[in-house]
């Protein structure tokens, strides 16, 4: 590309040889300047993996060292409900009698390409009370499910899937109206919750067949932060569980008071899991992820 602007610059030069010298010239310091542009591009990818790398090595460090443990406290709230990676976590909340109500991330699944970001994204897309969330043209049409008789849709500006909501009898158009509705129902529900004076408890689980997220824990402290200031509300807090593989114990801390961290290995478990309806499609560590939430309780309303 530089070498045809640089003949367009040099085409005037009278003299055959200095016009040639002066164009190799040119093209040596072109070619430099992109070696340094690449160098640098690989340095801060070098940068980001030792980063990365560090962020892993912590994390192993806590998932392997004495502190394993699941503590005897029971933590109780008003309002539980998924925040995702996938519907597995909408489920177990709901066999765990801790889901009242729908959540507008219920059903929803990010892609592998996305699920790096994913937790971060949903709770910025809380932070920004879902602005845009269901904008008709941001819906992308995949591909059919023919086994599941769905159309899957990609919110490109959520990044996340509609796997359940679009009907391949249906046109895109009416389906989308009743889509539009039901969510709208279910983000103006979860809106007044948070606004509320509750003791509200968002809860992540990560599916151990996409990326972990990018963890870096301040980050999510101030999204945290974000979040309970737009709402006013002091008493929202993170449960967040962790999949590493080969994480042979749950174990758990609780960060700023306000961030319940728990790793595990959430693969699915071949041994029980059928036992229970559950697939390795969709789901995860069913018996594992049960021991966590059941130390956790909903109030009773008076």
């Amino acid at each position: 590309m530089y070498k045809k602007l640089i003949d367009k610059i040099v085409w005037w030069i009278p003299f055959k040889n200095l016009r040639n010298f002066i164009r190799d010239i040119l093209i040596n310091i072109s070619e430099i300047s992109e070696i340094k542009s690449e160098i640098s591009e690989i340095k801060q990818e070098l940068n980001n993996i030792k980063s990365q790398k560090d962020n892993i090595t912590k994390l192993y460090q806590f998932c392997n060292n004495s502190n394993k443990m699941l503590d005897n406290n029971i933590y109780e709230y008003d309002f539980i409900f998924s925040i995702g990676g996938n519907c597995f976590c909408a489920d177990i909340l709901n066999k765990n009698n801790l889901r009242t109500t729908s959540s507008p991330f219920d059903w929803l699944t990010p892609s592998r390409n996305y699920s790096k970001t994913n937790m971060i994204s949903n709770l910025q897309i809380i932070n920004n009370k879902f602005k845009d969330f269901l904008i008709k043209d941001n819906f992308i049409y995949i591909g059919d499910s023919i086994k599941d008789g769905v159309k899957m849709y990609l919110n490109n500006n959520a990044k996340l899937f509609h796997n359940h909501d679009f009907f391949i009898e249906n046109k895109f158009e009416d389906d989308y109206i009743k889509v539009k509705d039901t969510y709208s129902k279910r983000i103006e529900r979860l809106l007044n919750e948070l606004k509320s004076d509750k003791k509200i408890l968002m809860v992540y689980i990560e599916y151990y067949r996409l990326y972990n997220n990018d963890f870096n824990i301040n980050e999510l402290i101030d999204l945290l932060d974000a979040i309970r200031k737009t709402y006013n509300n002091e008493n929202i807090d993170l449960l967040y569980m962790r999949h590493e593989f080969f994480c042979n114990d749950i174990t758990f801390k609780i960060i700023d008071n306000k961030i319940h961290l728990y790793i595990l290995d959430n693969s699915f478990d071949y041994a029980k899991s059928y036992d229970s309806g559950y697939t390795p499609y969709w789901t995860g560590n069913a018996w594992e992820t049960s021991k966590i939430l059941n130390k956790y309780k909903l109030k009773k309303e008076i």
